[in-house]
């Protein structure tokens, strides 16, 4: 069996639709096989090309080999546009926007896609464009370390933000698409993010980009890649400093989702590519959260790990560091970046994005919640010990069974819409998205209190199945499983969550 791309995926099923054991499952594969029908099948894309095999008893070896697969969506001149991001001497990210805007574009009053480049934390300086007055083209000049890309559309779409872990050596290169619709609007799913070498002003080759959209095809459906091949083409693109790093961060991914047994060469491939993206000096989050995830693949510690404040540019790799961060919550520092922006993800199958926050934040109200009898303590806005959590849980679903707080729970929440996503914001009038999760977990409140009936029979569930509560949805690491967010935000959200419930509680005079 003989696929035609690297990281196309190879199967092979029997008359009963039963998957045949492959020593790997990319490039060519040699396998014996009794007599009798079989399905051999090809994934590069989305679905499979599959092709119906006889193996006669008296037959030689049969040869299959996929068929050319056409250029997809994500290889089109908007994809690829002929007028490549655009180096400057001294820019270590470049940003480009490609695409048609149906002559928008050339209209000089038309509001266009600013990007601006940030540090890591909320106060930290904006980069400057080297070359301002090129919407299409924008570069900055920044130093080796971790910032903040934020992208901002003429349209209603909020602003957003990408993490991009300069690294020493290297520029990198955003290729951001426009919608195909003609709008002032970018296409995430088929922006593209690469590291070129300083001292390589031209973009990256068309083979390599061939590579590129195979593999991000691959990892975007979830795909795992094991074998000879592939492991031989990831170890010359890693050995080769004047390709894309980013290529192999994408295969390392590939390879390490529990059947691919060669260890030492994951080892290996982790090595190479901390040395590429600047080691200690960077910390590169996806190459740590890879670090992670084959250390507790492997049953090895990871007390000793390092933290990762700042979050990773892969989707994948956020999913890596939310797995171990449930095994060492500390792994996502309270405060952090990685903590803050949990609840505001974008749903992306490829790259972490978020709404962005203000770049200035007005101080909320204070609210009625501080103003209360000095004699009642409410909830911490975090909780950390078992039994504490399973308390204030309690508490919110024990306050959401009460008409006047699920109006104000409403209220609340529908107010958030216009507001800023964050956690940061503790206004009474607003629930932030993690709170919103929490609380549909743990009661579910319904748009009125018509609807609320239809949600009885779960309420009565959950009063009569106290015990189970207790041990399931009430505890941390479950909830977590369940939310997809990372321990501290959770813990968070419950707290900051119970206590406005307890003061809201306090104005209606209720006892929780």
């Amino acid at each position: 069996m003989q696929s035609v791309e690297p990281f196309t995926e190879i199967r092979l099923l029997d008359a009963r639709f039963e998957p045949v054991a492959l020593a790997s499952n990319t490039g060519s594969i040699t396998v014996d096989v009794a007599p009798g029908l079989y399905e051999v099948g090809f994934r590069g894309g989305d679905g499979w090309e599959r092709q119906h095999v006889i193996a006669a008893p008296d037959a030689g070896e049969v040869t299959v080999v996929q068929a050319a697969r056409s250029p997809g969506r994500g290889v089109t001149l908007e994809a690829i546009p002929a007028k490549l991001p655009q180096p400057h001497d001294n820019a270590t990210v470049v940003v480009a926007f490609t695409g048609t805007t149906d002559g928008l574009a050339d209209i000089p009053t038309t509001p266009k896609i600013s990007a601006t480049l940030t540090g890591a934390d909320f106060d930290a300086p904006v980069a400057a464009n080297l070359v301002p007055g090129e919407w299409r083209n924008l570069r900055f000049a920044v130093a080796p370390g971790h910032w903040r890309l934020r992208l901002s559309e003429p349209g209603e779409r909020q602003p957003f933000e990408l993490p991009l872990a300069v690294c020493p050596g290297y520029r990198i290169e955003i290729v951001a698409p426009l919608c195909s619709t003609g709008e002032m609007s970018i296409d995430l799913e088929r922006l593209r993010v690469r590291l070129l070498p300083l001292d390589m002003p031209s973009a990256m080759d068309a083979t390599l980009t061939d590579f590129e959209e195979a593999a991000l095809a691959a990892l975007g459906s979830g795909r795992a890649l094991y074998g000879p091949d592939i492991e031989q083409l990831v170890d010359n693109l890693a050995d080769d400093k004047a390709l894309n790093p980013m290529l192999g961060i994408f295969a390392a991914h590939l390879c390490d989702r529990g059947q691919d047994d060669d260890l030492p060469f994951q080892k290996r491939l982790l090595d190479k590519l901390a040395d590429l993206t600047g080691g200690e000096a960077v910390r590169h989050p996806d190459v740590a959260a890879l670090r992670l995830r084959f250390r507790m693949r492997t049953s090895q510690s990871i007390e000793d790990e390092p933290p990762v404040p700042f979050p990773p540019l892969l989707a994948a790799s956020w999913g890596a560091l939310l797995d171990a961060a449930r095994v060492r919550p500390e792994l996502i520092p309270v405060g952090s970046l990685s903590e803050r922006i949990a609840s505001r993800l974008w749903s992306s199958s490829l790259w972490m994005a978020w709404t962005a926050a203000p770049l200035e934040v007005v101080a909320p109200v204070q609210p009625r919640s501080e103003r209360r009898s000095p004699t009642t303590t409410a909830p911490s806005a975090e909780v950390k010990v078992a039994e504490e959590f399973t308390t204030v849980s309690e508490m919110i679903t024990a306050g959401l069974a009460h008409p006047e707080l699920r109006g104000w729970f409403r209220d609340a929440r529908s107010s958030s819409g216009t507001g800023f996503e964050g956690l940061e914001w503790e206004d009474e009038l607003h629930i932030t998205p993690a709170e919103a999760a929490v609380a549909r977990l743990l009661y579910p409140v319904a748009a009125n209190e018509q609807q609320q009936d239809r949600l009885a029979s779960v309420a009565t569930w959950m009063k009569t199945h106290e015990r189970n509560r207790r041990s399931s949805a009430v505890d941390l690491m479950t909830m977590c499983s369940a939310l997809g967010l990372p321990p501290t935000t959770v813990e968070r959200a419950v707290g900051s969550l119970a206590r406005k419930l307890e003061a809201q509680a306090l104005d209606f005079n209720i006892k929780l």
